[in-house]
């Protein structure tokens, strides 16, 4: 059990909250396996997860909240990376789109070779 409150796409944060996290968050990239904080099961997770007020948000959300000026991310929808590469978090390789509609497009791209 984690002790930070789970995290839940529409819960309502506030910009200077946001860039204050994202600004001040140290990227564990450079580290891999169990010295990598997200490490876990033997492998390191995809999506980097930042805190803010005490939640673990994922970057990709934040990204996107902050360059659509929202406060949150709308219940049903999801982030998607275009490339399918997790850690990409660049606002062009980001998009906003239906629940339904993300699982299908992921499904499409399983088995594919992907260059990461």
């Amino acid at each position: 059990m984690s002790k930070y409150p789970r995290f839940t796409s529409n819960r309502r944060f506030k910009r200077k909250d946001l860039l204050f996290a994202l600004l001040n968050h140290k990227s564990h990239l450079n580290k891999s396996g169990k010295s990598n904080p997200q490490y876990k099961d033997g492998k390191t997770e995809l999506y980097v997860r930042i805190r803010v007020n005490g939640f673990k948000v994922p970057r990709s959300h934040i990204v996107w909240m902050l360059w659509n000026n929202k406060s949150f991310v709308p219940k049903d929808k999801n982030i998607h990376h275009k490339n399918e590469h997790k850690r990409d978090d660049s606002i062009s390789n980001l998009e906003l789109v239906d629940h339904r509609e993300h699982g299908t497009n992921n499904l499409k791209n399983v088995g594919k070779n992907r260059n990461i």
